[in-house]
């Protein structure tokens, strides 16, 4: 999915560096919500999106369903056998169409809004670092053409 990997992951590390170097601890996200079950399961929002975990704007302010689900039904079988390789393992990418995004947020501007918001957030809460949050922000001017 086109969720921010390594965005966070950043953070994680710069995090984990400041702290080896006696400053203070990362912050601790909560888990993901899941489920119980025979099987555990994600608990997910209406659109798909997990609940709980650590939160940013592609999932707090989406513009797609991101799912940790290989696409098409993939397995471990798929990572070890026909070469696909790890990428099946970070899920898939399911795009909203205008409807549900003009219905969701109205305008552009009221999505970019809500997107700043949360990245803002996100750095509070130490899961992003300003740049990386900025440069999500920038990407997700490019998502004005998809409400017009």
């Amino acid at each position: 999915n086109t969720g921010p990997h390594h965005e966070v992951v950043s953070a994680a590390f710069h995090h984990l560096v400041a702290w080896a170097a006696d400053g203070p601890p990362p912050p601790a996200g909560e888990p993901i919500d899941v489920v119980d079950g025979e099987e555990v399961a994600i608990a997910r929002d209406d659109d798909g999106n997990a609940l709980g975990g650590v939160r940013n704007p592609l999932v707090d302010v989406p513009v797609a369903t991101l799912t940790g689900d290989p696409p098409g039904g993939a397995s471990i079988d798929d990572v070890t056998g026909d070469g696909t390789g790890v990428c099946v393992l970070f899920g898939s990418t399911v795009p909203f169409d205008r409807a549900t995004l003009l219905e969701r947020y109205g305008t552009a501007d009221a999505y970019l809004a809500a997107f700043r918001e949360s990245a803002e957030a996100a750095v509070a809460a130490g899961y992003l670092l300003q740049p990386d949050a900025d440069e999500l922000i920038a990407e997700a001017e490019e998502n004005r053409a998809l409400f017009g």
